[in-house]
């Protein structure tokens, strides 16, 4: 979780790497990197890296190393709200594995996020056979780590089905795991879904606390992507406590790292809030921009091939329904 520090030890080990010039442990390092600028929400750098890192695995005839990289230019996909993308990337992953008869924490880590990314997807009738493939697997590992990954992606699937008890249950105990665990983007992690949960069953009040030091928690660390969710899940509580000039204050803050970081979905998200904070406290003319706004950047994400269905999603499709009746 010190994805700062990670990156300057990383930087210099590209320098060396490139000197030594064996392209194999260029393209590990190049993976890496981009780990590290992805964690930070630098995601055009990112995709720079693991590009490189993907032309030089095909061209040793590496497949292992082109589906691992495969496997995380997907969740940088996901993360910009590119969900037609990342399903692609990721089946790709999943598929070279099974072709290579790799059974290892690589193969599970793919397993679990290509179900997370098509619960996202609004596709999470598809997940439960792949979860139960990379859960089998994580436990005989032993990878306590991967479990909690698959418990948040499982919890993920339930979620955007709308069985926010089952949700719950799953992000419980990927905070548990995580709690004994250092990975620290694993428990930041874990701790925002559960207050996703708190926020969409009615405990809004509650969550607000939560929510604030999450978000402080997610920037002091460099975790940006947490941190925006995080700032949106809290507007979305504070609107619902009918807070609306704070709310607004929130997402006006939150709108331009959004947009800076390229979170699709997350600005979509922070334009239906600003609509509804707006329309909610008497200022209608105001909100129907915003709702026009969140409309048109929905309907990018489900017109890419892979990602029709985003907006039937149990948090999305009430969205959806509400932009269209006050954009107009």
């Amino acid at each position: 979780g010190e994805n700062e520090d990670a990156l300057t030890y990383l930087q210099q080990a590209l320098q060396i790497r490139e000197k030594l010039n064996v392209p194999a442990d260029i393209a590990e390092t190049l993976h890496n990197l981009g780990e590290a600028y992805a964690a930070l929400g630098q995601y055009d750098q990112a995709m720079t890296a693991y590009m490189r890192g993907l032309d030089l695995y095909r061209k040793s005839g590496d497949n292992q190393g082109a589906a691992i990289m495969s496997h995380s230019m997907g969740l940088v996909f996901e993360y910009q709200g590119r969900l037609g993308p990342a399903v692609g990337a990721l089946q790709d992953a999943v598929k070279a594995f099974r072709d290579l008869g790799d059974r290892s924490s690589n193969m599970a880590a793919s397993l679990s996020s290509l179900a997370g990314t098509l619960a996202r997807a609004g596709r999470g009738n598809e997940s439960g056979k792949l979860l139960d493939e990379a859960e089998g697997l994580a436990r005989g590992l032993k990878n306590d780590p991967l479990l909690v990954s698959v418990l948040n992606n499982r919890g993920d699937a339930a979620f955007y089905q709308g069985d926010l008890k089952s949700a719950k249950d799953s992000y419980e105990q990927a905070l548990r795991l995580a709690s004994h665990a250092t990975d620290k983007d694993a428990l930041l992690n874990s701790r925002m879904n559960l207050a996703k949960v708190a926020v969409a069953d009615g405990h809004s009040r509650a969550a607000v606390g939560d929510l604030r030091k999450l978000e402080q928690e997610a920037d002091s660390q460099g975790r940006k992507y947490i941190s925006v969710v995080s700032s949106v899940l809290l507007a979305d509580a504070l609107i619902k406590n009918k807070d609306y000039s704070s709310a607004r204050q929130e997402l006006q803050r939150g709108i331009s790292r959004s947009e800076k970081l390229g979170l699709r979905l997350e600005s979509a998200r922070i334009h239906y809030l600003m609509g509804a904070a707006l329309r909610l406290s008497g200022n209608s003319s105001e909100a129907t921009a915003q709702y026009h706004e969140a409309l048109r950047l929905l309907d990018e994400i489900r017109k890419e091939p892979g990602a029709e269905h985003a907006a039937e999603r149990y948090d999305l499709k009430p969205i959806y329904t509400e932009a269209t009746q006050f954009a107009k």
